[in-house]
């Protein structure tokens, strides 16, 4: 997977996923916007940020917080981690802090 390029896979119970890398460290949050349903890995990633596609608000890929207007509630993350090249997802959200 390359640096900057978000990448949807279907995870644990088919739920949709974002993988994103930034500086050798994966993170991995819901795909949907949790304002209008769009995909943000159709969005622009800069560093630790993605901007939705449909509505340009912004998200923390790191925490999942919501940083920008109209994107007020937080994505859900995901644990993960690279192993032998494949990057393991864990099957539940992280807690939220």
């Amino acid at each position: 997977m390359l640096e900057g390029i978000p990448l949807r896979v279907a995870g644990p119970r088919s739920r949709q996923l974002a993988v994103f890398r930034v500086d050798g460290e994966v993170y991995v949050t819901d795909a949907a916007c949790t304002h209008g349903r769009a995909w943000l890995t159709e969005g622009a990633q800069q560093g630790h940020h993605v901007q939705c596609p449909l509505h340009g608000g912004v998200f923390d890929i790191r925490t999942g917080a919501g940083l920008s207007p109209p994107c007020t509630v937080a994505l859900r993350t995901y644990p993960a981690r690279v192993e032998a090249g494949f990057v393991n997802i864990a099957a539940a959200p992280a807690e939220t802090k």
